[in-house]
């Protein structure tokens, strides 16, 4: 939820694709937790809206599963 880090990591060079270990991105992140603004940020910077992560989570399903309804709909 934290834009500003987002932005300064983005602009500095890093991937806003790049993957944890169980390869969840930043839109999985900011998709789970509701930060609408940060989400439409890394979709706007290309971030990939249907990565899927090791158990083939997408970051739709995590806005769906948490009631995260505006998110959901950024990323139709």
């Amino acid at each position: 939820g934290d834009m500003q880090q987002v932005k300064r990591l983005i602009e500095n060079g890093v991937d806003p694709n790049l993957g944890d270990y169980d390869f969840r991105t930043a839109l999985h992140a900011a998709s789970t937790s509701g930060h609408d603004k940060v989400v439409e940020y890394l979709l706007s910077q290309k971030a990939n809206p249907n990565p899927a992560d090791r158990w083939k989570g997408t970051p739709l399903q995590d806005a769906l599963l948490n009631g995260n309804a505006l998110v959901a709909a950024l990323l139709k």
